[in-house]
């Protein structure tokens, strides 16, 4: 990732739960299945200073 790419926090959810973490607008353009909501399991794996919170529905917290 280049240092001129700009970084959105976006809400992504997952199976159990979502995150926010600051994406680039690739990153959420291949995130995005045509729908409002966008998808952890679809971007690649990234570094974890990117994720600022997170929410598990299991232990709902």
């Amino acid at each position: 990732m280049g240092q001129n790419e700009d970084l959105e926090e976006k809400k992504l959810l997952g199976s159990g739960g979502y995150v926010l973490a600051k994406l680039t607008e690739q990153e959420e353009l291949r995130a995005s299945l045509g729908v409002p909501q966008i998808f952890l399991a679809n971007i690649e794996r990234s570094n974890e200073d990117r994720f600022s919170r997170y929410f598990c529905n299991k232990c709902d917290r």
